[in-house]
């Protein structure tokens, strides 16, 4: 048996118990946080100070092509996994039987393609279709699903991964010196 080329794009949907998998892997990641400075002003000065006010949550940002090519119900209970985290309630919360009032907004366990190297608990931002091909019951048989995420930092995930990358970036220290004085193109290996 083949092994495949690399690994799926997978991710916990934790409020449903689903494991959203796939076989296409989002193209681009954007992953970025915010830092925020607070200008003071002080009298006489040239200009003003800048201190340190804060340092908003990671957010995840990407793409994911979901397609199920086929005359019956297309790529639907596919994109319900993906709407699930669209709404407060759980996998036991149905909608008439008990309200959603003071649910939490859905969490995700993702890991692919971050950089990281545990996964990381997100919370749900945005979840967002755009659906192409249908076939002729009128069922979506192509969508490109945005998601966005906020990472939780209040985790003990966040707190080992945050641990193991202080680690991790003086190893990147030393395989960035050994780069820079060996011989040879600095791509190798990339392409």
């Amino acid at each position: 048996m083949a092994m495949p080329r690399s690994i799926p794009f997978w991710m916990l949907d934790k409020k449903n118990f689903a494991l959203i998998l796939s076989k296409s892997v989002p193209v681009s990641i954007t992953d970025s946080k915010n830092i925020s400075y607070a200008e003071v002003s002080v009298p006489g000065g040239d200009s003003s100070d800048n201190n340190y006010a804060s340092m908003g949550a990671e957010e995840v940002a990407f793409s994911l092509k979901v397609v199920n090519f086929n005359n019956s119900v297309g790529n639907s209970p596919m994109l319900s996994q993906f709407r699930n985290l669209r709404t407060a309630g759980g996998i036991f919360d149905i909608a008439f039987l008990n309200s959603r009032q003071f649910s939490s907004n859905p969490t995700v366990l993702m890991w692919w393609g971050t950089g990281k190297f545990a996964p990381m608990e997100y919370k749900v931002t945005e979840v967002n279709f755009n659906h192409m091909n249908h076939n002729r019951f009128g069922f979506p048989q192509h969508t490109d699903v945005s998601l966005k995420f906020k990472l939780d930092q209040s985790g003990v995930l966040y707190k080992l991964e945050d641990t193991f990358s202080k680690v991790a970036s003086v190893i990147g220290t030393a395989n960035g010196l050994v780069k820079l004085f060996s011989h040879g193109n600095p791509y190798k290996g990339l392409f």
